[in-house]
């Protein structure tokens, strides 16, 4: 279970870069709504167009995280399991209309707690904060 709550942090996290660079359409990608609860595909989205309309997006990078570090643990059923992971995502350069200035990334931790949903693994919360260093 572990190595699929990776991959579903790790699909997460591409997809959610991919969305800061290059913005969303009229929908997200299949990737990103195999992963995501209902709520979680309608509250990305929406962020995702607000940002969109107010031109906010990350300038492009060649390897977008170059740190990222992740533990988990599973809950006693066995049916969820909490992912913690930390992505460094300080090289990031933001811009928005509001004010063409270029905002610096910062340094992410993580907290998403994942659920078997017939039968995929499928995120149900999320958390981020932004701190000084990587320790899951």
């Amino acid at each position: 279970m572990f190595l699929e709550a990776k991959k579903v942090y790790e699909t997460y996290l591409d997809e959610i870069y991919k969305l800061e660079a290059e913005g969303v359409g009229d929908s997200l990608s299949p990737e990103l709504e195999a992963i995501l609860s209902d709520k979680g595909v309608e509250v990305t989205f929406k962020g995702y167009s607000e940002a969109k309309k107010r031109k906010h997006r990350v300038l492009p990078l060649e390897k977008p995280y170059p740190d990222t570090q992740i533990k988990a643990e599973r809950s006693a059923d066995g049916q969820q399991i909490t992912v913690y992971g930390c992505a460094d995502i300080s090289a990031w350069r933001f811009t928005d209309s509001i004010d063409d200035k270029l905002i610096p990334g910062h340094i992410r931790r993580d907290r998403f707690v994942m659920e078997r949903i017939d039968g995929d693994l499928i995120v149900i919360e999320v958390e981020s904060d932004q701190v000084e260093s990587c320790h899951v």
